[in-house]
């Protein structure tokens, strides 16, 4: 009885999110990596003490554990991560929610694959100008960027990098976001809506104004491309690909002489908005005229039961701690 009680469990559960199941996902993607943080935080410090790890000035203990302890640092950096994995798989089994509703599947052919490493290579050539022209207007008005403290100057420190904010962030924020987010947003709006909404939550669960711009543009390519395959599996090749070549580059300038550090002049920030057009131009290009021809899945977009709370809940939480965090 028991076993067939299980059975009729998982052909009861929902194959889909909701705008609802969105705004609940991203508040919980907002809040549950600062518990986990603040968890593994205590905990370090605790194993810090206990195995005598002192510094000449006690005051900020954690913050000068998480820069040069890297026992401390590399799980700190993955508790965010860890967290988007709780969430999803913690809301899934409280709602009753099926793994499928996420449209995790590997089935996206091997032009649709190489199409994706392709557009990860765009989104990085077409926005860097960009997004280091915004990287000196922060620095210009006061504003500190963030660097990891992981050092990248030899290849297994490449490969550490690689896995801990390359692979790992790459599959699960694509979960969240759009397997999750626009999935569930998607369900009660049109395309353009869910795009604007979940790339606004993409962004602001970076809890930066200095990480606004980027991952909003990332976030209306991948949900775009999401969109048009019906995989998640192409974000995640999308986003790693984006990754795996800013970690790269990175490395190559720490080990040989190549310097790739953009002067902001205003020829250069006319440059870098155009080579950004150009990479907007070839993004519309890709859906206008190769997915034009494809049998694109009919989505059928249901009526609003209620007011959308939790939605408006979480872009007015979420442009307070980015405005929070920026000024503190």
């Amino acid at each position: 009885m028991e076993k067939q009680n299980e059975n009729q469990n998982v052909f009861d559960r929902r194959n889909f999110y909701n705008s609802k199941d969105a705004g609940w996902a991203f508040i919980l993607a907002l809040f549950v990596p600062f518990a986990v943080a603040l968890l593994v935080m205590f905990i370090g410090m605790y194993i810090g003490k206990v195995a005598g790890v002192e510094f000449a000035n006690d005051d900020n203990y954690a913050q000068k554990l998480y820069e040069t302890k890297y026992w401390f640092t590399i799980p700190y950096m993955l508790s965010t991560q860890v967290s988007f994995i709780l969430v999803f798989f913690l809301y899934n089994k409280k709602n009753n929610i099926s793994f499928s509703a996420s449209k995790f599947s590997f089935k996206i052919g091997y032009k649709n694959a190489l199409l994706s490493v392709f557009m990860g290579i765009v989104c990085f050539a077409g926005f860097v100008m960009l997004i280091s022209c915004f990287d000196s207007l922060w620095v210009k008005i006061g504003l500190g960027l963030t660097e990891s403290p992981l050092p990248l100057d030899t290849f297994g420190w490449f490969v550490v990098n690689l896995i801990v904010l390359g692979i790992i962030p790459a599959i699960c924020e694509e979960f969240v976001f759009r397997g999750m987010i626009f999935s569930g947003l998607r369900k009660n709006f049109s395309l353009i809506p869910s795009i604007i909404i979940s790339s606004l939550f993409f962004a602001f669960v970076h809890t930066s104004i200095q990480q606004l711009v980027y991952p909003f543009v990332m976030g209306v390519i991948l949900a775009l491309f999401f969109e048009r395959t019906g995989s998640i599996f192409v974000g995640i090749i999308i986003h790693f690909t984006n990754n795996f070549i800013t970690i790269l580059l990175t490395y190559l300038q720490n080990v040989t002489s190549l310097d790739l550090t953009i002067k902001i002049k205003w020829w250069v920030v006319l440059i870098a908005i155009a080579v950004a057009l150009v990479a907007g131009a070839i993004v519309y290009i890709i859906d206008r005229f190769y997915f034009k021809h494809k049998s694109k899945e009919e989505i059928e977009v249901e009526k609003l039961p209620s007011f959308p709370v939790m939605l408006v809940v979480g872009l007015v939480v979420g442009a307070m701690v980015v405005i929070l965090s920026t000024c503190l």
